[in-house]
Order: structure tokens, then sequence, then C-alpha cells
């Protein structure tokens, strides 16, 4: 599968294709004035802002192509209402940015849940409009948590008491493609260890060996990730992307 640059999504389709949706879920004026605000920047002209009970009424069943959520009023609901989203209907793979005061355990809640990004207040513009572009990846390519980059990286991959160390050719926070000396079988649970130069600890967690292309290349899907391992990944994929 050919990479792909993080940066060259715009959200505005070209030949008269539908304008994007997005849906903002929040109580506060102010803070639905900014997204919008940034949202409109990026080019995604259809925004609706509602509550949470009128998001749980539309989620199943209107499409989006990308959903801002603030955790900060109820927090046990919306939690609860991003893992319903998450496990049926039209949105369950639909990029999920969740904001959050400072409060503690929002952020590894928040990924739990199934939130795709996730931003503390105050919010900074810069840093919104960032995480909306990397988001554009999902947005085209509803099975990738984040477009995928050309990344080299160092990885482990372990299947009980056999282990290979191989190399990323593309990154994503949904998965990474490896190339090794071969691959182990498509549906083994493996473990990974993957060595973000220069950081002095490898990102751990777990993965499905998806496909074996070539014989020597694994896809695998990082859907086993530990909360602190997906927010390492989302800050050094973004900061790989920087402009």
């Amino acid at each position: 599968m050919p990479s792909e640059d993080l940066m060259n999504a715009p959200y505005a389709l070209q030949g008269g294709q539908r304008d994007r949706h997005a849906l903002i879920v929040d109580h506060d004026p102010s803070t639905g004035e900014l997204l919008r605000d940034v949202l409109s920047s990026v080019g995604i002209g259809n925004i609706a802002t509602v509550g949470r009970a009128e998001a749980a009424r539309r989620l199943p069943k209107d499409k989006f192509d990308v959903i801002l959520v603030d955790l900060s009023e109820s927090p046990v609901e919306v939690i609860e209402l991003t893992r319903k989203t998450r496990l049926s209907g039209v949105n369950r793979m639909t990029p999920i940015l969740m904001i959050s005061d400072q409060r503690p355990g929002a952020l590894a809640l928040s990924f739990e849940a199934g939130a795709t990004f996730f931003l503390h207040k105050p919010i900074e513009k810069a840093r919104l409009t960032s995480l909306l572009k990397a988001s554009g990846g999902a947005v085209e390519h509803e099975r990738r948590r984040f477009r995928r980059i050309t990344l080299q990286c160092k990885i482990n991959v372990r299947l009980g008491n056999t282990e290979m160390d191989g190399e990323t050719i593309d990154v994503s926070l949904g998965g990474t493609l490896v190339k090794a000396d071969q691959a182990f079988p498509r549906g083994s649970f493996v473990q990974i260890r993957l060595f973000l130069a220069p950081e002095p600890h490898p990102l751990v967690g777990f993965g499905f060996v998806m496909r074996t292309p070539g014989g020597d290349h694994m896809g695998i899907q990082l859907n086993s990730l530990p909360a602190r391992e997906t927010v390492r990944l989302q800050e050094y994929l973004l900061q790989s992307v920087a402009v």
C-alpha cells in the first residue's frame, strides 16, 4: 500500500462533491464558536452544534466526517456516548476529537472509549487546526484512524517465544506496515516494540497481523495500545508532520 503524506488532504472536496459535515457536541457557546471558526478555516462547510441528548439521537443514523466532543460538562455520559458510537452505527469509524478541561484521567478515559484525538483546554487554535488536518486521513479513508505517513523506525515484533526485528515503512495511529525477514501469519496477535527515535524508550503494545504482502511484510493493526502509548504515538506523528 503506498504511503500518503498526512498534510496533503484538504477537507474541501473538488469536482462538485458534497461538503464535509462536522458535529460539535458542546454546551459552551464560546467554545462552540471557536470550534466552528477553525472547522470553517480548514474547509468544512456543514457544521452542526448540538447538546449531548441530541447527539445521542443523531449519531446512530446521521453520517459525519468529524465529531468534536466537549467532555467537561458530563464526562460519564460523554464517555458512554463515545463508546456507543464506536460500537455501532454509521459513525463507528468517524474521527472523534475529545476536548476536556484539566481533570485527572480525562485523556486516558477518552482514548479507551474510542476517541481519535484529544485536546486540553484552553484550546490553542494552531494545535486544533493541526489535529483537524491530521484527521483528514481518517475522513478520506475510514479504515484508518490516522493517515499513514512514511516513517522508518526500528520495530521488534513478538509472537509467543518467537521474535523478529524489522523496520516500519509507514505508520498511523491505527496501524503500521513492517518489513522484516519474514512475516507472522495473518490473524496473529503480536506484541510490538516500536523505537521512535530519538526517544529513549520504545513504544510497547499489541496488535493483529492483518495482511502479509510479499511474505516479508506485515500490516499490523494497532488496536490494543495502552492509552498512554496512543498519546505518545499521536504526539510523535504530529511532530513528524508539523507545518
